[in-house]
């Protein structure tokens, strides 16, 4: 249902100028916010800890 709507609200906030480079953008994020739960679950059970996890997220946060 997501994947339907995200169009739309792209082109609502942030016009239809650029909404192929935009909508590319959204849907990557969408795509990586999927993977990254894979990827904390495999930093932690690799290490024990979760400080990684977050350091790593926080980088992340931070681009």
């Amino acid at each position: 249902m997501n994947l339907a709507l995200f169009p739309v609200l792209t082109a609502e906030y942030f016009g239809t100028k650029n909404l192929g480079v935009n909508y590319g953008l959204i849907f990557t994020a969408f795509g990586v916010g999927a993977i990254s739960p894979t990827i904390g679950s495999w930093i932690y059970d690799s290490t024990g800890n979760y400080s990684y996890v977050f350091i790593s997220a926080g980088f992340l946060f931070g681009i």
